[in-house]
């Protein structure tokens, strides 16, 4: 049994998306009248709904309606939080059953959902300085065109002259996206205490993306440039790994702070053990050593940081290992920290 708000000619969002679902499932509609938008052609499968169901033939979807209408199966109710963008919607997950979300986190994931694909202030790149064919999303610079920015800025791979906003990524090559958007909540259920990058799950209509695979078609090169043609076949064969309902699915991360690759732990070893660089650094052996660590790192201000990289770096294998990491560790969503004392109250140490 379903239930929903009282529906008619001019509604939008969610709950006419989920009617036009249940009528792709009964043969009423196909995918393509999906749309987010209650036009002619659902009132006419309403009515035609109503008229065999013994209801009233307004095309109004009321109580009575509702309730008539088989469950949809295919639109699970999930999500601590929805935004919808005409077709297109972005989910903020809830935490794991019996845990709380980071608060830092939750405000993070809840500023993702405010981007707009289709605000004129908002412009996509390729990702080129990864495997993994991502689209990278920027505030677009005062007084750049979009036409100068994608000739100029989006044909770099790195350090691009832009606010970096967020990175969208489909289950491809090196990503799979439940498990990146399962990251931050297993980080709070385990209470982790290593940065893990807010995530939303997100959808594009697949016009948009288009223009970002034309731009890859001709920026990227060598194994980027075969990555993000696997991804193109995947979306023109309505891979369900990366489609549904028309539009493009994936996870938006947050990367406002930029991208970078830890120096020492971002190589990938043998197919045999791609983990090999990692375990074979020195700060994984500080973290695993079984002595005391003020034996390996004297305690001073200056060995702060390294104590935070052992500690991270443990939490990071751990977290891993849980989701299943199988290419390599390293690639970092930069996030600056201060770290500090003082005799007086911290507010009154740091201004920043």
């Amino acid at each position: 049994m379903n239930s929903g708000p009282t529906l008619s000619i001019g509604a939008t969002g969610h709950d006419v998306r989920r009617l036009q679902r249940i009528f792709v499932m009964t043969k009423a509609l196909v995918s393509s009248d999906i749309t987010g938008s209650f036009d002619v052609t659902t009132e006419q499968a309403v009515k035609d709904f109503q008229q065999g169901a013994g209801l009233t033939v307004d095309g109004i979807v009321g109580p009575a309606t509702w309730q008539a209408l088989p469950a949809d199966p295919d639109t699970p109710v999930f999500g601590r939080s929805r935004v919808s963008y005409g077709r297109e919607e972005c989910v903020a997950l809830p935490p794991a059953p019996g845990t709380e979300i980071d608060s830092g986190r939750k405000d993070d994931e809840d500023a993702l959902c405010k981007i707009k694909f289709d605000d004129p202030n908002v412009i996509f790149c390729p990702a080129l300085h990864s495997t993994n064919p991502g689209t990278d999303i920027y505030e677009l610079p005062t007084g750049v065109s979009r036409a100068s920015f994608e000739q100029k800025e989006c044909a770099k791979e790195t350090k691009r002259n832009a606010n970096f906003l967020a990175k969208f990524k489909q289950s491809t090559s090196c990503s799979y996206t439940p498990a990146i958007l399962a990251y931050g909540k297993v980080a709070d259920a385990l209470k982790i205490h290593v940065d893990v990058p807010a995530v939303v799950y997100r959808t594009m209509e697949q016009a948009t993306h288009k223009g970002v695979e034309k731009m890859a078609g001709v920026y990227a090169h060598g194994l980027i440039k075969q990555t993000w043609a696997g991804l193109v076949s995947k979306i023109a064969a309505s891979s369900p790994k990366v489609m549904k309902d028309g539009l493009l699915y994936g996870a938006m991360v947050d990367h406002k702070g930029g991208i970078d690759h830890h120096p020492t732990l971002n190589h990938r070893g043998p197919d045999s053990n791609p983990a090999a660089p990692f375990l074979a650094s020195s700060t994984w052996a500080m973290a695993t050593k079984g002595s005391e660590i003020r034996s390996q790192i004297p305690p001073s201000l200056e060995t702060l940081g390294q104590m935070m990289a052992v500690r991270d770096v443990g939490e990071m294998a751990i977290i891993d290992h849980i989701l299943a990491q199988q290419d390599r560790f390293g690639n970092v969503a930069k996030k600056k920290k201060f770290f500090g004392w003082s005799k007086q109250p911290l507010v009154k140490s740091f201004i920043l």
